[in-house]
């Protein structure tokens, strides 16, 4: 009789432990497929680690023993990402992978360093104007395994002549950019007739700003308002064309 309560109670207890080592087995993460693409056209998998180098472009190591230079590969992806290799300043370097399909987008971000206060306008005013510094990111596309070009509104339109969606999305961005940059051009000029015309004719008289100082500004300070406008339309009209 105890037998037959021990064999029963374990065919009961059978099935949820089973049904656990399925999920179990269901929910391991599938390992990442790292892998480096050489020049040749070969394709080599192992860990990929990525190795920066002072004043030097990045060194790729697989498998912690072999390393690489960026002009001996075509593409790496690791456990950050894909990344494909382009000479876009005259040395090789990474760019990294936003979207993948017909059409690849890559971008690469540029640290500009510390930015510096410029002195404008009238002397002794006190008017300064930040210049350079913080980081510009630059986006680059490629059609299948093609060369990586500049995500341009330039290289783009041909791309997109059989795709109405996308070539609206990218001629809108253009708009915007030349709306933006206009802008900027207008708001300087007139910033700096207003700063012009603010100087005292002779040394010691109190300053008085034009009013042009402050249209200036104000024209150059909305000139982000087309700026952020157009950001990720590339980025849409690529991912648009990739449906």
């Amino acid at each position: 009789m105890l037998r037959s309560f021990l064999v029963a109670g374990l065919l009961l207890l059978s099935p949820p432990l089973q049904a656990q080592d399925d999920a179990s087995t269901r929910s391991t993460p599938t390992a990442i497929d790292e892998y480096v693409v050489l020049a040749t056209g070969d394709t080599l998998r192992g860990d990929v680690t990525l190795r920066d180098r002072f004043l030097r472009s990045q060194l790729v190591v697989l498998d912690d023993s072999t390393e690489y230079e960026l002009d001996d590969i075509v593409e790496v992806n690791d456990t950050d990402g894909n990344y494909a290799v382009a000479r876009i300043t005259g040395s090789p370097t990474l760019l990294r992978r936003v979207e993948a399909g017909r059409i690849s987008l890559y971008s690469k971000t540029f640290d500009h360093g510390p930015a510096m206060e410029v002195p404008t306008g009238p002397q002794g005013l006190g008017m300064t104007m930040p210049m350079g510094g913080g980081s510009t990111t630059y986006e680059y596309f490629r059609v299948g395994t093609g060369d990586v070009q500049k995500a341009s509104a330039g290289n783009l339109k041909p791309v997109f002549a059989d795709h109405p969606e996308s070539l609206a999305l990218i001629n809108r961005h253009q708009t915007l950019s030349y709306v933006q940059w206009g802008m900027v051009g207008v708001g300087l000029a007139t910033l700096i007739a207003g700063a012009v015309s603010s100087t005292p004719e002779n040394e010691g008289d109190e300053v008085e700003l034009s009013p042009l100082v402050f249209v200036g500004a104000g024209i150059a300070v909305g000139s982000w308002i087309p700026h952020f406008m157009r950001q990720g339309l590339v980025h849409q009209s690529i991912e648009t064309y990739n449906r």
